[in-house]
């Protein structure tokens, strides 16, 4: 059954392993960034559940609503313990790493896109078109505007 855990699945026991294998659903929102609705822990939780690796229960204090506690259970210590389960931000390098790939494309769009704007203005002067941007845009506001 544990052949089918998810990354999101290491995640939740990543900060369950942090919290000394016991912690709040409150606390897992906080430190997970997608579990940022009650439905997406509810699923996780209740999945972690049925496979037996954490145990999650909600309790009732005078009438009002307790959050959920949830703790590994033994065989999730168990999982734990025989698997690659990192602690810290789970996949923080990763989506640094990400990121600063989609940032290094994003620049290299925009210095195509800025070497093409030279081009068409050494055309222009070329032709000897005086192409001002900004005037051309004003002018085009105040046409817009008649």
């Amino acid at each position: 059954m544990t052949d089918s855990i998810e990354q999101r699945d290491r995640e939740v026991l990543s900060v369950l392993v942090e919290q000394g294998g016991e912690t709040t659903t409150s606390t897992l929102r906080d430190r997970i960034l997608w579990m940022n609705q009650p439905s997406q822990s509810s699923y996780r939780l209740d999945k972690l559940d049925d496979m037996g690796l954490v145990s999650a229960t909600s309790g009732v204090s005078d009438g009002s609503y307790v959050t959920r506690r949830v703790q590994l259970t033994d065989s999730g210590r168990e999982f734990v313990d025989n698997h690659d389960i990192e602690t810290g931000d789970p996949n923080c390098e990763d989506r640094l790493n990400k990121l600063e790939a989609k940032n290094k494309s994003l620049q290299k769009q925009v210095a195509a896109q800025q070497a093409v704007i030279d081009e068409i203005e050494r055309v222009f002067d070329d032709l000897g078109i005086n192409m001002n941007v900004e005037k051309i845009m004003r002018d085009a506001v105040e046409i817009e505007n008649m």
